[in-house]
């Protein structure tokens, strides 16, 4: 508990110096000092410093808190927006009260890399090194490294990382709703709306992906460039939000520059509307030239750390522009000819398939481009030609970040992935999320210009809140207990596999390899597995055995039992059938055969195999 005290105080002094120093407002401050954190530990962590780093700035804030009190008074914060940003942290701290503790990761991803990569960091106390369990060694560690600085003051668990991602989503919803923060009741409105398309474009809080981390970020900065006119106000709150993106995931580095393009667009427009402000516009400038540096930094010196430790980049070699051109306008490979008919099909259409979100990515497009053409005609002339702009830009934007996807696809991704356009939709979904928080705060702004009736407030902020609790799994996610809220199979799955982690886990020593099995699986139960047993190793292929159960199936692998063992010291099998058992149920002790979960050792005497079941209290 002490150490959450000295967390929260250390936070409050940097936030407040900054907005004190950079002459931004709280809630900006507030996204603009997590994105510094996660700077300052990732070149700790480059640097080999990366407990010393975090030690440093967590006490460092509390020294920064205490020299900036008696100086407070000389600066004058916006009442209304310090207690909207206050009230803001309050409720994040009373909701986490409802799951912290209970929470427990069950999405794919969070097991093969975003809570692998977190659990690495807070176990090892460094970065990842090439020898180590991480299979993804070039996604960036910009979140993990956050959620490794809250975690050293609340404490090794998944609510612990939970919390941070979710302080980092939230915090940049604060910022983008800074211009009307003096208007709290629309404030929260727009963060409502901002939810609302979040959980529309398939996202939700309990997670710890970065996809709409991604879309919050460039949201933020698209927001506050949108309700800002001056330079030299909200150009400082951009500086670290923009080097933070490529630190989030690589395609945070196209994101940043999209971010980087409406930042000049902006610049451009003050400059050639306004004449008597050169110390402003000078201001701007600087602080753009300071953004694209920093964004640059960030960047390179994660390819030059990743690729010192051997991750190769074969795309680089068969993505010429000759090739790229080929990609777009003559695509000839079977390859490519499948992404483009799987784009036609999925994206293109009209009618979204059972398993897409409310509407296809092209319709959902269109319907922004349309909302944004709206909102425009209706703005007063003064602010038309500024924000018409800065749409057009993030109209452009949306269509080269699908080209970029669709070269993801053509020459980055597996063929498996590629004809399957995988994950298209979660990805497209970052930069509409983007998109959705810059339309409803711009638009929320000029309706909060107005001189409204409070009634009439009352009224929008009420039908907003209901339409927000009216999507069933966002009335589940406030209102259920964990244990209901999240999906009882898959979290029956999760406690099979940590049983058998238990069992061998103990057992183990560090050179010591564990052999995992799940029949007919869908890969999940391996990466919650493997998971679970870090950084111990663990087999990367053939995770069910026998005959494949579909022409389909790319993870049954049909080798006989002691063969697969090889090299093995446990084995784990989280579920077995009953082809199993026919087929190798004559390795296995008579007591033992038709069991699983079920754990054992691997024992090769006078070149044959033995099995010996594992009991959980026994060494």
């Amino acid at each position: 508990m002490l150490n959450a005290f000295i967390l929260a105080g250390s936070f409050v002094g940097y936030v407040l110096s900054f907005a004190s120093l950079a002459h931004s407002k709280i809630s900006e401050a507030v996204l603009a000092v997590l994105a510094l954190i996660g700077l300052l530990l990732y070149y700790g962590s480059i640097a080999g410093f990366l407990p010393e780093t975090a030690t440093s700035l967590l006490w460092g804030g509390l020294i920064v808190l205490l020299l900036w009190i008696p100086r407070l008074k000389t600066y004058s914060f916006e009442s209304r927006d310090l207690i909207f940003a206050g009230c803001a942290a309050l409720g994040l701290i009373g909701f986490s009260l409802k799951w912290y503790g209970q929470y427990q990761f069950l999405g794919w991803d969070e097991f093969s890399h975003w809570g692998l990569i977190a659990k690495y960091l807070n176990n090892e106390n460094r970065l990842f090194t090439a020898d180590s369990v991480i299979m993804f060694k070039a996604y960036p560690p910009g979140t993990a490294l956050l959620q490794y600085y809250f975690s050293r003051a609340l404490g090794n668990t998944e609510s612990a990382i939970l919390f941070a991602q979710m302080a980092l989503f939230f915090s940049a919803l604060v910022a983008a709703t800074s211009a009307i923060s003096k208007k709290p009741l629309l404030a929260i409105t727009a963060m409502i709306v901002c939810l609302i398309g979040t959980y529309i474009l398939g996202y939700e809080v309990y997670e710890i992906y970065v996809d709409a981390i991604l879309g919050v970020l460039l949201g933020s900065i698209f927001a506050v460039l949108l309700t800002n006119t001056a330079p030299r106000r909200g150009f400082f709150f951009l500086i670290p939000v923009l080097a933070f993106l490529p630190l989030v995931k690589h395609v945070g580095f196209a994101f940043a520059v999209i971010g980087i393009g409406a930042m000049t667009v902006a610049l451009l427009h003050e400059k050639i509307t306004t004449k008597d402000n050169r110390d402003g516009i000078r201001l701007g400038a600087a602080c753009l030239g300071a953004a694209i540096m920093a964004v640059l930094i960030s960047y390179y010196t994660w390819k030059n750390y990743y690729i010192n430790l051997g991750v190769a980049e074969p795309y680089v070699s068969v993505m010429t522009f000759d090739n790229v051109i080929k990609f777009f306008f003559n695509p000839t490979s079977e390859r490519h000819v499948a992404v483009w008919a799987e784009f036609a099909k999925r994206v293109l259409a009209i009618t979204p398939g059972k398993d897409l979100s409310v509407a296809t990515p092209f319709l959902s497009a269109i319907t922004l481009t349309v909302l944004s053409v709206v909102h425009i005609w209706l703005l007063p002339s003064h602010a038309r030609v500024r924000q018409s702009l800065i749409f057009g830009l993030i109209a452009a934007g949306l269509v080269a970040y699908t080209c970029l996807l669709l070269l993801s696809y053509g020459f980055y991704f597996s063929d498996y992935e590629a004809v399957r356009l995988a994950s298209f939709e979660r990805y497209f979904a970052s930069y509409q999320l983007a998109w959705v928080m810059a339309l409803a705060c711009a638009a929320i702004q000029q309706f909060a210009a107005q001189k409204r009736n409070l009634i009439l407030v009352v009224l929008v902020v009420a039908s907003v809140f209901y339409a927000f609790m009216a999507i069933p799994k966002v009335h589940a996610d406030i209102f259920l207990p964990e244990a209901q809220r999240t999906s009882k199979y898959v979290a029956q799955l999760r406690d099979i596999v940590r049983s058998l982690s238990d069992e061998i886990r103990p057992r183990a020593h560090a050179s010591e390899k564990t052999y995992f099995i799940h029949q007919q699986t869908s890969g999940l139960t391996y990466f919650m597995f493997r998971y679970e047993m870090a950084p111990l190793t663990v087999n990367s292929k053939c995770w069910s055995l026998g005959a494949r159960y579909t022409p389909d199936d790319i993870y049954t692998c049909d080798i006989a039992l002691d063969e697969a063992l090889k090299g093995y010291d446990f084995f784990a099998i989280a579920i077995a059938d009953a082809a199993f058992w026919a087929r190798y149920g004559s390795w296995f002790a008579e007591e033992d055969r038709g069991i699983s979960p079920a754990s054992f050792a691997v024992i090769r005497r006078d070149g044959n195999l033995y099995l010996k079941r594992l009991k959980k209290n026994e060494q």
